[in-house]
């Protein structure tokens, strides 16, 4: 079951969060009615956890979102979408996945350094996303070589992270060559975009078709 110390151990040794980022990852999701409480000790605290109804069905509409954007590309993405809602189909393949994750953090391929320093900070993939949505003039994407204008003021409020905070998430970015920033505010998308986000989508969705072919091997006969 999920705990409180077993989420921090957890990860502390996957390398995916600090101990800090877990709890308040863990009082987020009680928040927005994510977890609850499964089990209390003697002075009422929570002992252990489980996820909602409200938050399974947000992650299987989720999952089902990204299995269509595969479903024609790949046979299994497509018969796993399909019987998607059959018992043990879903809890397997988020197993799956599961796993691959946690493999994947532990052995980072240095390409997508800059995309795990992004998604480490809050908001830090959102502002990229803004970024790369506000660059965009309708050619290829991930835009590059565009300029934007940034207001670090509207950012903030609109992601509820402090002004210094978008400005270091800038200077990470410009550090991997993903930007130039430029007088007066203006930011240049480079030709490091395009590399960094095509490798973190080509990432996501391989996974998840392996996923999908680890899922319907593994079903029983």
């Amino acid at each position: 079951g999920l705990t409180h110390r077993r989420l921090r151990d957890l990860s502390g040794r996957s390398g995916l969060s600090s101990a800090g980022t877990a709890t308040a990852l863990l009082l987020r999701m009680r928040l927005i009615g994510y977890v609850q409480p499964d089990e209390l000790l003697s002075n009422g605290a929570a002992k252990r956890y489980r996820p909602t109804d409200h938050m399974t069905a947000a992650f299987r509409n989720r999952v089902r979102i990204e299995l269509q954007a595969c479903a024609d590309l790949d046979p299994a993405a497509a018969e796993v979408l399909a019987r998607l809602d059959e018992p043990g189909i879903f809890a397997r393949l988020i197993g799956e996945l599961g796993g691959a994750a946690f493999e994947a953090a532990r052995n980072p391929h240095p390409d997508a350094r800059a995309i795990d320093v992004f998604a480490m900070r809050s908001a830090g993939m959102l502002i990229m996303y803004q970024l790369l949505n506000d660059a965009d003039d309708g050619g290829p994407f991930p835009p590059s070589d565009g300029e934007v204008d940034v207001s670090i003021a509207a950012y903030a409020r609109r992601f509820k992270v402090s002004r210094s905070h978008v400005l270091t998430v800038l200077r990470d970015a410009e550090s991997f060559g993903v930007l130039t920033r430029l007088d007066g505010g203006r930011v240049r998308m480079e030709t490091e975009a395009g590399k960094v986000f095509r490798l973190f989508y080509a990432v996501i969705y391989l996974g998840l078709m392996e996923g999908c072919r680890r899922t319907l091997d593994r079903l029983p006969a």
